[in-house]
């Protein structure tokens, strides 16, 4: 195992945690104290904060990503809806 934490250390990646719970935020302690990624969490943004808070970890060396929809970037462009076969619009031609 400890080749594997070494190849890691050697260039950490991002791992995204889906669950901003306190047992991820403790394993996301470990994981940045033993330099072997850097740790993304999903969840409530104010409820990691406070688990970041209390766990003594800095908010400088995770990255916190609330997917609530209020936190989504508003130029973000709708998703299409067009059924198969349909054309996208009437300037620009489905190509065959």
């Amino acid at each position: 195992m400890h080749i594997v934490f070494d190849r890691a250390r050697l260039d950490p990646k991002r791992i995204v945690f889906p669950e901003g719970r306190e047992k991820i935020v403790r394993a996301a302690k470990i994981l940045v104290a033993e330099g072997i990624c850097r740790p993304v969490l999903l969840g409530d943004r104010a409820t990691i904060e406070r688990l970041l808070h209390e766990h003594e970890l800095s908010i400088d060396v995770v990255e916190v990503v609330d997917p609530t929809p209020t936190s989504a970037p508003a130029a973000m462009p709708p998703v299409s809806t067009r059924c198969a076969g349909e054309r996208a619009s009437p300037r620009s031609p489905r190509r065959r």
